[in-house]
Formats: structure tokens, C-alpha cells, sequence
């Protein structure tokens, strides 16, 4: 989704990205905001909870920006724990996609 600021000179235009991730009971949220050039800030949460992990990363395009945030996540769970498999492939989706691309 992208929003532009209206009578902002030059014109701005903001861009969010949202990836909810669910299975079982697990239920997680991950959104991604442009705040300038490549530099994202990056925020989980889950129904509950409206802040698990946050952090900024700097990487190019919203896709990138949401499977690199899923990377950092995946890192504050116990492997085997359903949330770390969902932000896991998440990320892993992106490494396949390209690799097949090529």
C-alpha cells in the first residue's frame, strides 16, 4: 500500500507492507514502512500483542524489506516452535523464488 502526502514539496509518497503469517494457533503480523531511499522499519505482532520485534534494515523493495524482517524475527524463537517455521519459510520464500527465476 502506498499513501501520498499531499502538499509535501517534493512529493512524498509513503509505502507499507504487510504480511500476516498464520498456523495452528499461531497468529503473527509483520509490516515493513519505507522511511527513506532502502532504509525500512520493520515491526511483528500477534493479536495480543502489537510489538514482538521491531528494529530498521536497509534493503531494497518491500518484499525484501518483509523476508529480511522475517530472518531477524525468526532469530527470537526456539527452532521447532510453529512461529519460528512460519517466519522461516517466509524468508526461505524468497531465496526460491529467485533461485528458480534464474
Amino acid at each position: 500500500m502506498s499513501t501520498r502526502v499531499e502538499g509535501a514539496e517534493p512529493p512524498v509518497i509513503l509505502i507499507t507492507a504487510k504480511a500476516t503469517l498464520a498456523a495452528g494457533t499461531a497468529c503473527l503480523m509483520l509490516s515493513v514502512i519505507e522511511e527513506s531511499g532502502n532504509l525500512w522499519r520493520y515491526t511483528l505482532s500477534e493479536p495480543k500483542n502489537s510489538r514482538l520485534a521491531y528494529g530498521k534494515i536497509i534493503v531494497p523493495g518491500h518484499m525484501a524489506a518483509l523476508r529480511r524482517a522475517a530472518e531477524i524475527c525468526a532469530d527470537g524463537y526456539l527452532p521447532g516452535s510453529i512461529e519460528r517455521g512460519l517466519l522461516d519459510a517466509f524468508a526461505r520464500a524468497g531465496v526460491h523464488a529467485k533461485r528458480e527465476a534464474e
